[in-house]
């Protein structure tokens, strides 16, 4: 399927492309003969989820940029673009979404609505955060898998995170706030939440003179 439209507000010179991932690698690839080039770097993993991730990921930035855009990795992990963009990446259940910016840092996190996310809560909750419902622990979830991408540097462990304002008032779009308790700053959230995934992003101004050293791409 083609990049899906996204009714979420954002920065002027910020991107976030959605593409769901309901074709096969043949079909795929011949929407996109552009992206046959990765198949020698695909060819090597197991998991055909993990390449039509790829694919789908290579695609988003295709239809972006309007020609392919290699992906680097900076010495934390973090994904950026050779172009002098900045992006974040996430993937779910049929789901990619591409997040890209050349004046901001970007983070995102999407997960599939799902009721699991409440047998695991306590992994990520803190006392202080009274969150019950499944929409509400998604958002906490989402937007610390958010943080922790945003500020990779930091390491953060979901101790060090909290987020404030998260409610389940029926909004499909949102914004609310999450702390992050090891540099002492708070970190503005925006969301979507649809009956099949709930998908967080983080944009704040980018930080100049950032190592990043190039590695082999691991998704």
């Amino acid at each position: 399927m083609p990049r899906i439209p996204l009714s979420i507000t954002t920065p002027s010179d910020v991107q976030v492309g959605l593409w769901r991932m309901d074709e096969s690698e043949d079909e795929i690839l011949h929407a996109n003969p552009s992206l046959y080039s990765l198949l020698p770097d695909i060819s090597s993993m197991k998991s055909q989820t993990r390449r039509l991730e790829r694919l789908a990921v290579a695609a988003l930035l295709e239809s972006m940029f309007g020609q392919a855009v290699p992906v680097e990795h900076n010495d934390a992990g973090r994904p950026f673009l050779d172009n002098g963009y900045e992006i974040g990446i996430s993937h779910t259940r049929g789901y990619a979404v591409v997040i890209v910016s050349k004046k901001h840092n970007v983070a995102v996190d999407m997960e599939y609505m799902n009721d699991r996310v409440m047998r695991i809560a306590r992994r990520f909750l803190r006392e202080d955060e009274s969150l019950t419902t499944v929409k509400e622990l998604l958002l906490c979830w989402c937007a610390k898998e958010t943080l922790y991408k945003l500020h990779s540097d930091d390491r953060l462990a979901f101790q060090e995170m909290r987020t404030h304002g998260i409610r389940n008032d029926g909004n499909l779009e949102g914004r609310f706030t999450i702390d992050n308790l090891k540099r002492g700053i708070t970190v503005e959230m925006s969301y979507l939440s649809t009956q099949s995934y709930i998908l967080t992003i983080a944009v704040e101004k980018k930080v100049l003179n950032k190592c990043k050293k190039r590695q082999k791409i691991v998704w």
